[in-house]
């Protein structure tokens, strides 16, 4: 804990910070939830859309630009 002293008054302040950051771990095996954009191959852009957001989608294992997903259907009515 912190003291902090502004105009002969004395206010007492909680500061806290960040850790250290660990190693980073190793990618993900297929399966296993965690999605990798390794090359622009991976990447599905044959029906993007104004505003699409890049997601990826596990059927086709690609990361994909498509109308499903644009930054107004993210944030229109809550769905974010």
């Amino acid at each position: 804990m912190a003291e902090v002293v502004v105009y002969q008054q004395t206010a007492q302040v909680n500061v806290a910070a960040a850790g250290p950051q660990g190693p980073v771990g190793p990618p993900g095996a297929p399966g296993s939830g965690l999605a990798f954009l390794s090359t622009l191959q991976d990447v599905n852009v044959a029906n993007k859309a104004s505003n699409s957001v890049l997601y990826y989608d596990q059927a086709s294992d690609k990361f994909v630009a498509d109308s499903i997903y644009t930054v107004l259907t993210l944030t229109d009515g809550g769905n974010f």
